[in-house]
C-alpha cells in the first residue's frame, strides 16, 4: 500500500466481505422479464487492484493502490461474494445484464487499520462484467476514525 493516506486507503478499499441476493431481472423493450444471467460473475476467483482517492479536508486528496481478491456465487437473481480486503460486511448486488449494483446501501464495515478502529460506510458500488473474464467497478464511501472523516471514491479492476 502506498500513498499519503495509507490507513485510510486500506479502509476505503475495503469493498469487503460481500454477500448478495438481488432484485428481479431486467425487462426487454416489450416489458417481458429477461432472466438474469450471473454466470459471468460466478466460478473462478477474481484478482485485481483497487485505486482509492480519499479526501479528508486538507491536505489535498491522496490516492492509494491496493490488491483485492473477489469471489462470487449465484444467489436468487443476483450474486453473493467476498473480497479479501476486509471481513464482516454484507454487500447485496442486483444484477441486470452486465452490471451489478449495490442494493443494500448504505453498507457499514468496521475494521482495525494500524491499530485504529475505522468505520467505512459504502453508499454506492457498481460492478461491470461483459465477458466473464474482466471485471471493473466504482465505489463511493465515507471512512471515519478518531472523529475524523474522509470521503473516498475508487475504481476496481479484476480478471480471472
Amino acid at each position: 500500500m502506498r500513498g499519503a493516506l495509507g490507513p485510510w486507503a486500506i479502509a476505503t478499499l475495503a469493498l469487503a466481505g460481500c454477500s448478495s441476493p438481488s432484485s428481479p431481472g431486467a425487462s426487454d423493450d416489450a416489458g417481458t422479464p429477461t432472466p438474469v444471467d450471473v454466470s459471468d460473475y460466478v466460478g473462478s476467483d477474481w484478482n485485481g487492484t483497487v485505486v482509492t482517492t480519499a479526501t479528508c479536508g486538507t491536505p489535498a486528496p491522496g490516492t492509494s493502490y491496493g490488491v483485492v481478491g473477489l469471489s462470487f456465487v449465484a444467489q436468487g437473481s443476483g450474486i453473493s461474494g467476498t473480497l479479501t480486503t476486509e471481513a464482516g460486511c454484507t454487500f447485496d448486488f442486483a444484477v441486470s445484464r452486465a452490471t451489478a449494483t449495490l442494493s443494500n446501501a448504505p453498507v457499514k464495515c468496521t475494521s482495525t487499520v494500524a491499530g485504529i478502529m475505522v468505520e467505512t460506510t459504502y453508499s454506492a458500488v457498481v460492478l461491470t462484467n461483459s465477458d466473464g473474464q474482466s471485471l471493473t467497478g466504482t465505489f463511493t464511501a465515507m471512512a471515519t476514525a478518531d472523529g475524523s472523516s474522509c470521503t473516498s471514491t475508487g475504481t476496481l479492476t479484476a480478471t480471472r
